[in-house]
């Protein structure tokens, strides 16, 4: 994927990940982004074939990114500690071609910025938790009803 760009914004500070930004996703890098899996319970109907949802749920959502630092971004890593602090709120902008969208997370807590040795990139796992597991359009849409549809008409 050589198209995308992830923003992530808290605590004061931003982080950008994209093939040319401070951050380059590592091969298997994106974890959570895609399909969530959910629960449906059925109900039989007592006279005839068949049965209704009684439950649909979705439940939250986990992230993991692993990245690498660029060499020229040494100063990032006091950046990264503090959007991966648990006490804090995180934005996660995502744009993989498709237009920006947005989910609110929580730092997972086991998020992450190891140096192996001199020499060696900085490695970067973050992890988080959404509450709410739908992304949600970056920037707000307002539309006036009053103007499509005439009041008493």
């Amino acid at each position: 994927m050589a198209d995308y760009r992830i923003r992530l914004r808290g605590g004061g500070v931003e982080a950008t990940i994209a093939p040319e930004g401070e951050l380059r996703l590592l091969a298997e890098g994106l974890e959570g982004f895609g399909r969530l899996d959910g629960a449906v319970a059925m109900a039989e109907y007592a006279l005839y074939g068949g049965g209704y949802p009684t439950t649909r749920r979705l439940g939250s959502r986990r992230l993991r990114l692993h990245a690498e630092l660029a060499p020229r971004y040494r100063n990032l890593h006091a950046r990264l500690m503090t959007l991966l602090d648990p006490t804090a709120d995180v934005e996660l902008y995502v744009d993989m071609g498709g237009g920006t969208r947005l989910l609110d997370v929580i730092p997972a807590g086991d998020g992450s910025v190891e140096v192996a040795h001199m020499g060696e990139p900085v490695a970067a796992q973050l992890s988080f938790l959404a509450a709410e597991p739908y992304f949600r359009a970056a920037t707000e849409r307002h539309v006036s009803f009053w103007q499509a549809a005439p009041m008493l008409a």
